[in-house]
């Protein structure tokens, strides 16, 4: 049986140039443009709380709210991503699902599809409030900017700058967060399979289950704890 339910995270973050195992200067000059193009934008907009009344006062919040989970998940992601490495390549120890039950064996594949269903519907809904945001001036004409932010001074570069930076971190929250999100749960389905063809291991131990099986089994039970 086939599991690639975890190839579309991965993709993403390949997408954006994060691949596993890979380490160069290219890379931390391409995270630097990224995490600066973050902060502009973030601040910009952050700068907007002093000024905003009302609903702008909410929408301020909402960009900002927007723009500082996409960049901490990024954060997290470079910080953390050795560890994440390491469960991946981890995953080689992980029993194949050989040997077991039709009926186990259907509900594993009607885990995959519903995994699979649910990745693409949160793929569609990212894209399309994704696009609504990035259409919003052309939607409203007294609006330039897709977040509320103040500019000092009134420069039509800086303007034109924290704009492009707007629309080019809102894009960026596609591969950084679905990808994030898609590793983790994926492979947390992934572990929870792996603790359940344990549990049936165990459950069936019987005065027939030689002593090397049963060392697999403990072996195995230390390596889904550590």
């Amino acid at each position: 049986m086939e599991d690639d339910i975890l190839g579309m995270g991965l993709s993403f973050l390949k997408l954006f140039g994060e691949y596993m195992r890979y380490k160069s200067k290219k890379m931390q000059t391409w995270r630097t443009f990224n995490i600066t193009a973050l902060v502009i934008a973030l601040w910009f907009t952050a700068a907007n709380l002093g000024h905003a009344t009302g609903v702008g006062y909410m929408r301020t919040i909402e960009g900002i709210s927007t723009l500082l989970h996409i960049l901490l998940k990024y954060l997290f992601l470079i910080y953390y991503k050795p560890n994440i490495e390491n469960i991946l390549d981890a995953r080689a120890k992980f029993w194949e699902y050989e040997n077991i039950s039709s009926k186990m064996s259907h509900q594993l594949k009607v885990t995959f599809a519903r995994v699979k269903y649910a990745q693409i519907y949160l793929i569609s809904a990212m894209f399309f409030v994704v696009f609504m945001y990035w259409l919003k001036p052309y939607f409203n004409s007294d609006t330039t900017f897709m977040y509320d932010c103040w500019i000092y001074p009134d420069s039509i570069i800086l303007e034109t700058i924290v704009l492009a930076c707007q629309y080019y971190t809102l894009g960026t929250a596609i591969p950084i967060v679905l990808g994030c999100d898609f590793v983790y749960f994926t492979y947390t389905v992934q572990y929870a399979i792996q603790l359940r063809l344990l549990s049936r291991k165990f459950r069936r131990i019987s005065i027939t289950t030689t002593t090397a099986e049963l060392y697999g089994y403990v072996k195995q039970h230390q390596f889904l704890l550590s």
